[in-house]
């Protein structure tokens, strides 16, 4: 990425989100699963999803196999494209891979719930 584009993404965000943890949240796998997640919990296809968010489906389909990693402008584009805050995709990302038991399958489909509570409350 250039020197004026990253300047152009840095100067939407705030603060917080340009320190070290989110350059580690987006070199994990959790992300990819995160935003996969976000997906299946909204019932879109992967073919769907790359229209709303304007970029290929197989790209997409590397992005959730986790062969490549987002940007943090496809994940402001995710953001926008499902009217949740940045934060809550990371915080999700973050603790997605806190093991597989039955509290964690408790608490992320919590989220997700909150996820589409939050969208379906921002639609007009």
């Amino acid at each position: 990425m250039n020197c004026w584009r990253r300047r152009q993404i840095n100067s939407l965000l705030p603060p917080i989100y340009k320190c070290h943890l989110l350059t580690q949240i987006l070199m994990t796998e959790s992300i990819a699963k995160a935003l996969k997640a976000i997906r299946v919990s909204h019932e879109l296809t992967q073919t769907e999803l790359a229209q709303k968010l304007q970029i290929g489906k197989s790209h997409l389909s590397e992005i959730e196999s986790e062969t490549k990693k987002p940007s943090l402008a496809l994940l402001l584009r995710y953001s926008e494209a499902f009217d949740v805050p940045l934060s809550s995709i990371l915080f999700l990302a973050e603790h997605i891979d806190e093991g597989i038991d039955e509290t964690t399958e408790f608490i992320s489909s919590k989220i997700i719930a909150l996820l589409k509570f939050i969208q379906q409350w921002r639609s007009p």
